[in-house]
């Protein structure tokens, strides 16, 4: 079995509750990571999308460090992109992410765009961030009676007792996100 760990970095959010893909933000950067059931790292692969009519916003820029200048300057196609994903995805049975839905959607929107047939959509999803199980060992360790929804740098220090080195890169998230699937995996949570 294989898993494809899925991040994006995107030009914001979309309304809250769009009714069209085209609602959705931008890809700005993906990475993805497609590994075995045992955790060994198959391929990888990040990329800038250079923007195509559209530009990232300061505020975003603020979050991820990409600019409207550097994705010109530094990255690749929508298409090529999208191609190199769908080459891993292949090889994929699950699509795991930290908050997938966003990152399916925003994925799923680009596909969309750019009339690409793919078979993304049918993938089953698994989300690191909503899971149930997940979110109940987090309420557990925090000593609350609430459920919420755990940041991906907050799961990370729950199960490793150390702090994430790099956030808001999408192959570094998609990283992140593998270690804590594969702990949660390894101490039955999941």
């Amino acid at each position: 079995m294989m898993y494809l760990f899925v991040d994006t970095e995107t030009t914001g959010l979309p309304p809250s509750h769009p009714s069209h893909l085209a609602q959705w933000p931008r890809l700005v950067q993906l990475g993805w990571i497609l590994s075995e059931e045992t955790g060994e790292v198959i391929m990888q692969d990040t990329a800038i999308v250079r923007p195509e009519g559209y530009y990232i916003p300061d505020r975003v820029t603020r979050i991820h460090g990409i600019s409207t200048q550097q994705a010109y300057q530094q990255g690749i196609s929508l298409n090529d992109a999208l191609q190199r994903l769908t080459q891993a995805l292949r090889f994929s049975h699950y699509l795991i992410g930290h908050n997938i839905d966003y990152d399916y959607h925003v994925l799923l929107a680009e596909f969309h765009r750019k009339h690409i047939d793919t078979l993304f959509s049918n993938y089953p999803r698994f989300c690191t961030m909503k899971s149930p199980q997940v979110m109940e060992f987090v309420r557990i360790m925090r000593g609350t009676n609430h459920r919420q929804y755990p940041k991906l740098s907050d799961l990370y220090r729950l199960l490793f007792d150390e702090r994430v080195q790099q956030a808001h890169d999408a192959l570094a998230d998609a990283k992140t996100c593998a270690d804590c699937f594969f702990q949660l995996k390894k101490i039955g949570v999941i």
